[in-house]
């Protein structure tokens, strides 16, 4: 796993102030990239600030531009690193 991709998925959670600050947005789910102002939907969170969902499949996953170059290669590399390669590994 690379810093890059850990330290993103980090940010993947708690992170409505920093989605809503951002330019672009994209799922490391679905993969989808799309403009950050696109996230409407949130999910409440018992300590910390709320999560955002992704406005295409809904699922958590949702990372931005703030601190990194979002590319569809770096969403790819985390959807198998965090779903394809966790659903290999029944650790």
């Amino acid at each position: 796993m690379s810093n890059t991709t850990e330290q993103q998925h980090d940010k993947s959670s708690h992170n409505k102030r920093h989605v809503q600050k951002s330019d672009r947005a994209g799922c490391f789910y679905c993969e989808k990239m799309f403009p950050a102002s696109k996230v409407k939907d949130f999910t409440k969170e018992r300590k910390g600030e709320d999560t955002a969902l992704c406005p295409y499949c809904r699922i958590d996953s949702v990372v931005c531009d703030k601190d990194v170059i979002l590319t569809s290669e770096l969403l790819s590399l985390m959807h198998q690193e965090w779903f394809t390669a966790h659903a290999e590994d029944p650790k």
